[in-house]
């Protein structure tokens, strides 16, 4: 048997229907449960209600639960109305979360009342405004339809949050004031209310969501929030000193952000931030300023944690509210530097400085990490402190001291007598020693006197590893690039060329029985210009006749290797390695040509004349008596004091040693003196040739120029290597001009032309 649908229609009864829709809309505001199965009934029936249009049981069904709901709200105020004002948040959530729940859950129920006839029946929205605490703008109701979670949500909003602003707004404003005071309050039921502020406009998107959030509650809050920010920011300036004020307001400030968190819509999160900003921090800057010198000085490092936090970019809008402190902290860290530097003072004054300023940037650095949480404009502070107090010099007319000090220790490092480290921990070390070296202004200093010491480690066989001497050069090559470093890559590829010289020199003697030699002999070919080494003012000499043969037979395998190339001898540098077989032990001594000269003399006599001495081996007098006096010292001959030219000298056959194998090198402090002096003045003269060689190039490549364009591009060039003195660029200028490289222009005051 069949049905139709139209026989179904006519026996629905509306009151019926309604009856059950009313408990189901009951069920929903009060949170009870609903079966699966009335639900889908309740549905049905609203589906079947509004099919009945010409009977407009639609609108009957709309004005039934739109009186429904008036009823409940209703209630609800006169249920708030009656409760005290202590319990009011409390009952107002009771009633408003179930019901705020139930809202999309009556849309849902009603969809098909909501598509079907609500909308159908709806006002354009250009007819009507609205105002949650106005009057509606149309006199009839029945002509403006809202969808039911809306019309649920309105509802609730004229009869409960109109009726009630005042009190809600006070309500909320002593709960959050009660906060403040570490009171006990119900967080939960004081967000829901509101919460709900903003919940009520949530269907409603031509409108700001926020409008009832903003009056019922943001305004006031703000109004309220002012005055205790004002208030508290007085009285922790009257009750506190610097530092407890600090604490107190960062204390302050993270507790109303967590309060915000905790009570207030998320668009409220950052005025509430900006407001205790500006006037617990904004507005106290200069107070915090004028205590920043007293706390650098006394490095309060604790205090100044809290300054940095509170003035960093991200907590303080103010432009450059950092500036006083990083001013003070910069004058402090370059005050303690060159107290450093002033200090310094004794014989290993290398050691003294390189420790100290490595062990006072480790401190500096850590605290700009940790304190000042790795800000870059203080390490940028850091640095140029550091660079002034480093560059120290004791008057302006002086030399600083530092790159000569630091080559120094360079040149201690990386010799074999590094006692208790490792090549690692040496490797480290050089590390450390870079560090120091870009705070150094004056880097070609550096490079003659690191330069000087190389070339002694690698001469005399001093380096403690070739590894650990390429490695320093590539590091100094990173910082300065490939033509600060050139010539110490070529005195270090002259040294791995004598050695294959050697080993091909050995193979040359080894094919004819008459060029071979009676003892080792090893050859270092320098190449000249590229080693800091002068064979201008070599002292007279003349070669034992044991190694004549040895001289004689390389030169010959060297003209047949290189055609057109002249070797100089450097018997200065020679070391040899000479046995002594006349005492009972057999002692194997390194040093100098010069002395093995002197002591080969002795094969014929054991007593031998100052003037024989001289005339053997063509010393000059001062050289001579400096190495007869080294011999003295170790106790290998044996002289009456002061030499003169009647002095004899005998050779001590009871010499003993406690080593078998040991060296006998120079130390004169008198030559240390004199070759820093030949340093400087070496330095002086690159500089020149230098800075000529700049202008000329900026000249050759701009044809003319004016004289300060010039003057800055010259300082800029040459401030990798050295700051050059506007003076000294001037005179290269005016030297320049007479040799007819550059002249004054013609046509334009104060410019250069380059000649072609």
């Amino acid at each position: 048997m069949f049905v139709s649908t139209m026989d179904v229609i006519q026996k629905i009864d509306f009151d019926d229907c309604w009856i059950d829709i009313e408990k189901t809309i009951t069920a929903l505001l009060l949170g009870n449960s609903i079966s699966r199965t009335a639900w889908n009934d309740r549905v049905l029936d609203v589906y079947h209600l509004c099919l009945r249009s010409r009977l407009k049981l639609g609108e009957k069904l709309y004005r039934k639960i739109r009186t429904f709901l008036r009823n409940y709200v209703t209630q609800v105020q006169e249920v708030l109305y009656n409760v005290g004002a202590g319990d009011f948040h409390r009952q107002y959530e009771a009633y408003w979360v179930p019901f705020h729940a139930s809202v999309p859950y009556l849309d849902h129920l009603f969809s098909f009342l909501n598509s079907c006839v609500i909308r159908k029946h709806k006002v354009h929205s250009g007819n009507i405004i609205y105002d949650p605490f106005g009057a509606k703008q149309e006199d009839d109701e029945d002509d403006e339809m809202m969808e039911i979670g809306k019309l649920a949500l309105d509802l609730w909003c004229e009869a409960v949050v109109k009726m009630h602003q005042d009190t809600l707004t006070e309500l909320l404003l002593t709960e959050i004031k009660r906060d403040r005071e570490r009171h006990s309050v119900d967080h939960r039921s004081v967000r829901a209310v509101i919460f709900s502020l903003v919940e009520l406009l949530q269907l409603r998107p031509e409108l700001d969501s926020l409008k009832l959030y903003e009056e019922v509650f943001e305004v006031p809050f703000f109004q309220m929030s002012t005055n205790y920010y004002i208030q508290n920011s007085q009285q922790f300036l009257d009750t506190s000193d610097c530092s407890d004020f600090m604490k107190r307001v960062m204390r302050f400030t993270e507790e109303e952000t967590a309060r915000s968190r905790r009570f207030l819509h998320p668009d409220s999160y950052n005025r509430v931030i900006f407001d205790t900003r500006q006037h617990l921090l904004i507005y106290n800057i200069p107070y915090l300023n004028s205590h920043c010198r007293d706390m650098v000085q006394q490095e309060k490092w604790e205090d100044l944690f809290n300054m940095y936090h509170l003035l960093c970019p991200s907590n303080c809008p103010v432009e450059n509210s950092l500036d006083t402190l990083i001013s003070e902290f910069e004058e402090h860290v370059q005050e303690m530097g060159l107290a450093i530097m002033q200090s310094l003072q004794g014989d290993d004054l290398a050691n003294q400085f390189v420790e100290a300023i490595l062990e006072f940037l480790s401190n500096y650095t850590n605290k700009v990490q940790l304190v000042f949480q790795h800000n870059q404009r203080f390490l940028a502070a850091l640095d140029r402190a550091c660079t002034t107090a480093i560059n120290f010099k004791r008057h302006p007319r002086a030399t600083c001291r530092s790159p000569e000090l630091l080559a120094k220790y360079c040149d201690d490092l990386l010799k074999k007598n590094t006692k208790g480290m490792t090549e690692n921990e040496v490797d480290e070390r050089l590390s450390d020693i870079i560090r120091l070296f870009n705070y150094i202004s004056d880097k070609d200093v550096f490079q003659k006197f690191y330069s000087r010491g190389m070339a002694r480690r690698l001469i005399f066989g001093l380096f403690q590893s070739m590894e650990l001497e390429e490695s320093m050069i590539n590091r100094l090559k990173q910082v300065c690039g490939y033509e600060y470093t050139s010539k110490l890559h070529r005195m270090f590829t002259d040294m791995a060329v004598s050695s294959d010289l050697t080993a091909k020199f050995s193979d040359y003697l080894s094919v004819d029985r008459e060029r071979q030699l009676s003892h080792n002999f090893f050859i270092n070919v320098l190449a000249d210009g590229s080693w800091p080494i002068s064979h201008s003012d070599l002292p007279t000499f003349s070669l034992p006749q044991e190694l004549e043969k040895c001289i004689r037979m390389f030169e010959l395998f060297y003209n047949e290797q290189f055609c057109g190339r002249k070797l100089t001898w450097m018997y200065n540098l020679s070391l040899v390695e000479l046995k002594f077989c006349y005492c009972k032990k057999r002692y194997l001594v390194t040093m100098e040509m010069y002395l093995m000269g002197i002591l080969l003399c002795f094969n014929s006599a054991d007593k031998i004349q100052y003037r024989d001495i001289r005339e053997s081996c063509q010393l000059p007098n001062k050289e001579l008596l400096k190495q007869l006096q080294l011999l003295v010292e170790a106790k290998i001959l044996l002289a009456s004091l002061p030499i003169t030219d009647a002095s004899e000298f005998s050779l001590n056959l009871k010499f003993t040693n406690k080593r078998t194998k040991f060296k006998i090198l120079p130390v004169i402090p008198a030559e240390v003196v004199q070759e820093v002096v030949q340093t400087h003045i070496s330095v002086e003269e690159d500089r020149r040739t230098f800075l000529e060689a700049s202008i000329v190039r900026i000249m050759k490549a701009r044809k003319e120029t004016s004289h300060a364009t010039l003057l800055q591009e010259v300082i800029n060039q040459a401030k990798t290597r050295f700051v050059p003195k506007v003076s000294t660029i001037k005179k290269c200028i005016e030297m320049l001009i007479e040799r007819q490289y550059i002249e004054r222009s013609q046509k334009t005051q104060g410019s250069y032309v380059y000649i072609a």
